[in-house]
C-alpha cells in the first residue's frame, strides 16, 4: 500500500508567446547552457561577463534552469498537495445481499454487501490518517419497499461528511456487514450528496469520489424506476469538468448483455460512466470490473495508490501535448498505462486537464523527493 505525504510542486507557466518547432528543454540538455543565451540577437555577447546587476542582457551564472525555454515565460511556484477528502458512494441496494459470490471463487459464499463492508473497514482503517473520508449511502438507510417513494430514497445530505480521522463515524453510518439491504440503485442522487459534502470542504483540498455499484443507475422517477437513469454520467462529467472532481468506478459482476429493464448494456453504461468521471482505468475497462471479494479488495487497494500519487494542477495547461514533468532533475516519460510504465500520465483524456498520476517508479520517487516539476512548453507558430 503506498503511503500519502505532502510534496512541493513547481510549476511554470507560458506567456503568449510561442517557442519553435523541436525547441530541446532544459530537461533534454540536462545543465548544458544555450550558445548564445536568450538576450541579443546572433553574434552578440549575453553581457557582462562579471555580472553587473544593472545590465539588462547579464545571464546570472548558475541561473534558473527554464532559462533556455524561447519564448516562455512564467513563475516557479512551490505548492503543498494537502491531504485528499475522498467520498465513498456506496450501493446498497437489494441486489447487495440477493446475490453472493465466493472469494478467489472458492470460499464460502458471501453477500455482495458483506464483501463491501469487509473492504471499506480495511480502506478506512488502514488510510485513516492519510485521507479524510466521507460516505454516501444509496439508496438511504431504512429503504425497504419497492415503490419509489421506498425504493430510492437518498438521505438530504451525505450520511458522512468528509472529515480527518472519519473511520470509525463511516462505520458506524453503513450497514453492518450481516444486514440486509433494499431498494433501487438511485446512484445519481448519491453522486449530489457526495458532490455536495465535498463542496463543503475547502476548495484548495484535493477531492475525489469512489463509486461501488453492482448495477445500473435507475430510479429516474416515480412512475418510472427500472429505466436506465443517464443522468449519473453527466453528474460525473460536471464534477470532473467543473469542479475538478475526478470519480473511480467499481463495477460488481456487471452484466454484459442488454438488460430488458432498463434497456441498456449494464457494462457498456457503467464504462461510459467512468470515462465521463475523469480518472478511467487503464486498458479495455474504463472502471474496475470485480467477480468476488478478492478483486474487490484488490480494485480498492489499486485506486487508494491511484489517488496517493495523484496531483493536482493548479493551473490547467492550455497545450496539454507540451507540458513535461520532472522529479530530482529527470524528466519522466509521459505514458498511457499506469499498470505497466514508469513515467506520468493525465487521469482523463476529456475535458481540462487538471491533474496527473506518477506510475511505476515516478510514484516511488515522488514519495523519496517530494519535489515535482513540471514545465508548460509553448506550442510552435502557425
Amino acid at each position: 500500500r503506498l503511503v500519502l505525504g505532502l510534496c512541493s510542486i513547481a510549476l511554470v507557466g507560458c506567456d503568449d508567446r510561442e517557442s519553435p518547432v523541436g525547441f530541446a528543454g532544459p530537461w533534454e540538455h540536462g545543465d548544458a547552457e544555450p550558445e548564445d543565451g536568450d538576450g541579443p540577437p546572433d553574434g552578440e555577447p549575453d553581457g557582462d561577463p562579471n555580472g553587473d546587476p544593472d545590465d539588462p542582457n547579464d545571464e546570472p551564472q548558475g541561473g534558473n534552469p527554464w532559462d533556455d525555454l524561447p519564448g516562455c515565460t512564467g513563475e516557479v511556484m512551490t505548492l503543498d498537495v494537502e491531504t485528499p477528502n475522498v467520498m465513498l458512494v456506496l450501493d446498497k441496494s437489494g441486489s447487495m445481499t440477493r446475490n453472493t459470490w465466493r472469494p478467489g471463487g472458492t470460499g464460502d459464499p458471501e453477500t455482495r454487501w458483506s464483501s463491501l463492508h469487509e473492504v471499506v473497514t480495511d480502506l478506512v482503517t488502514t488510510f485513516d490518517t492519510r485521507v479524510n473520508f466521507g460516505a454516501a449511502l444509496f439508496p438511504a438507510t431504512g429503504i425497504d419497499g419497492e415503490v419509489f417513494e421506498a425504493a430510492c430514497g437518498v438521505a438530504d445530505a451525505a450520511e458522512v461528511p468528509v472529515a480527518p480521522g472519519n473511520g470509525a463515524a463511516i462505520l458506524a453510518a453503513i450497514p453492518a456487514g450481516d444486514a440486509a439491504t433494499h431498494g433501487g440503485t438511485p446512484a445519481t442522487a448519491g453522486i449530489l450528496n457526495a458532490l455536495d459534502a465535498l463542496g463543503d470542504a475547502p476548495e484548495n483540498e484535493p477531492a475525489a469520489m469512489i463509486l461501488v455499484t453492482d448495477g445500473i443507475a435507475n430510479c429516474t422517477g416515480p412512475d418510472d424506476i427500472r429505466s436506465y437513469d443517464a443522468g449519473l454520467a453527466q453528474a460525473v462529467k460536471d464534477a470532473y469538468d467543473h469542479d475538478r472532481i475526478p470519480t473511480y468506478v467499481v463495477g460488481i459482476d456487471i452484466a454484459d448483455t442488454l438488460d430488458d429493464a432498463s434497456g441498456v448494456n449494464p457494462r457498456e453504461a457503467l464504462d461510459d460512466v467512468a470515462r465521463q468521471g475523469g480518472a478511467p482505468r487503464p486498458g479495455n475497462d474504463a472502471f474496475y470490473s470485480v467477480a468476488d471479494s478478492v478483486e474487490l479488495t484488490a480494485a480498492m487497494d489499486d485506486i487508494a495508490a491511484r489517488i496517493a500519487c495523484t496531483v493536482d494542477l493548479p493551473t490547467p495547461p492550455s497545450e496539454p501535448n507540451f507540458m513535461q514533468v520532472s522529479i530530482g532533475g529527470t524528466m519522466l516519460d509521459h505514458v498511457d498505462d499506469c499498470n505497466t510504465e514508469n513515467g506520468w500520465r493525465f487521469t482523463a483524456d476529456h475535458g481540462p486537464r487538471t491533474n496527473i498520476e506518477l506510475c511505476g517508479t515516478a510514484c516511488t520517487d515522488l514519495r523519496a523527493e517530494r519535489t515535482l516539476e513540471t514545465k508548460y512548453s509553448c506550442p510552435p507558430e502557425g
